[in-house]
């Protein structure tokens, strides 16, 4: 483990770590925060110990590297994952509270990681399962992400990939950034990809405090660190070593990385 005691505060300013399966941090201040569209849960109707524990598998080696080559392409995705009781974990459930039963719960909009190469999740081959949801047997894209297993002494080559863009086919959005799924404090040390407004020093810079209250709406910087992994510190998630997603609609003037 690192020195914390002078990285904790750059830990915080970015919710955009990540270690292998998406962990957000919420930096927000109340004055930021909005309704989340389609409503709320009451978390007290929620049937607890219906959704199995899954052990996550193996990660699969990617098959078609680019040069120059890696053992495994593994990207960042936003898909949707039966994560709540409901699809494939089971359809209605007594209502605690009374009145009519419960779900089935919907499926949850997350991030985590997967192969590249592989497509989006598709249950609906599975009784009660749904097209573009996970766990499915099509696509190794999961929360939690898949286990990376290699060999003690042998180099694993890993490229990470930010693939948060829109790829749901026929979208009239195709390709272009998602936007963080919370409101991002930009008054916060953070990654700042417009280059602008900085308050540390250079005003024009990536990597600090901006004098901008409203909340961040570009594309999503990402950070991948890995827990157990070891590796020299230029590959280890150091959190201002960001990077953007090929998006076709990245704004003029913003850092890549």
């Amino acid at each position: 483990m690192k020195n914390l005691g002078t990285q904790r505060t750059r830990w915080v300013w970015s919710s955009f770590l990540t270690c292998l399966m998406i962990v957000t941090v919420s930096i927000c201040p109340a004055a930021f925060a909005q309704p989340v569209q389609g409503g709320t849960l009451d978390p007290t109707t929620i049937p607890k110990y219906e959704t199995p524990l899954v052990i996550p598998p193996v990660m699969l080696k990617s098959t078609a590297s680019p040069a120059p080559a890696a053992d495994y392409d593994i990207a960042v995705r936003q898909f949707q994952q039966q994560v709540l009781p409901g699809g494939i974990w089971g359809s209605s459930f007594p209502n605690p509270k009374g009145g009519a039963p419960l779900g089935p719960f919907p499926a949850t909009k997350i991030w985590s990681y997967g192969r590249a190469e592989d497509p989006r999740p598709d249950s609906s081959g599975i009784a009660g399962g749904a097209l573009g949801v996970a766990p499915a047997p099509n696509s190794s894209f999961n929360y939690p992400a898949f286990t990376v297993e290699n060999t003690t002494g042998v180099t694993t080559k890993v490229r990470w990939i930010n693939g948060l863009v829109d790829d749901v086919p026929g979208s009239p959005t195709l390709g272009n950034y998602l936007p963080h799924l919370f409101a991002v404090d930009q008054t916060m040390h953070w990654a700042n990809p417009p280059q602008a407004n900085c308050t540390m020093g250079n005003p024009n810079r990536t990597d600090c405090e901006t004098a901008i209250a409203a909340p961040y709406t570009g594309p999503v910087p990402l950070v991948t660190h890995v827990h157990g992994a070891h590796v020299q510190s230029h590959s280890d998630g150091y959190p201002e070593a960001w990077w953007l997603p090929a998006a076709n609609n990245i704004p003029a003037g913003y850092a890549l990385k």
